[in-house]
């Protein structure tokens, strides 16, 4: 499928594929991140898609509590993050805010 981006969107694949590889690969995963996004919103809440997220993903079981089961005053906007954003990303924030919880312990 051959394209000509404008020279900002070559700019910002070109930084894209020094984190994540070719443009192929940005594109699939910008494709496959914007199909999920608009089929989740009209299908279900941001809330039921974070916990369906949680529990379809084993790296954030351990963070259940904190990612889907604690009230952040963020509300929909948390769960719209929890749905959406890369799981490593998810994992390290939860380890921090984790931790947070152990320093606050001692």
């Amino acid at each position: 499928m051959p394209f000509r981006p404008s020279t900002e969107t070559r700019r910002q694949l070109n930084w894209l594929n020094n984190q994540f590889g070719t443009d192929q690969t940005v594109i699939t995963v910008a494709v496959d991140r914007m199909y999920r996004e608009e089929t989740m919103t009209t299908e279900t809440s941001a809330y039921d898609r974070a916990v369906a997220r949680v529990d379809a993903t084993p790296e954030l079981a351990p963070y259940r509590d904190l990612l889907v089961e604690y009230d952040w005053p963020e509300g929909d906007e948390h769960y719209l993050w929890v749905a959406t954003t890369p799981v490593a990303e998810l994992v390290d924030w939860a380890k921090t805010v984790r931790e947070g919880e152990d320093d606050d312990a001692d």
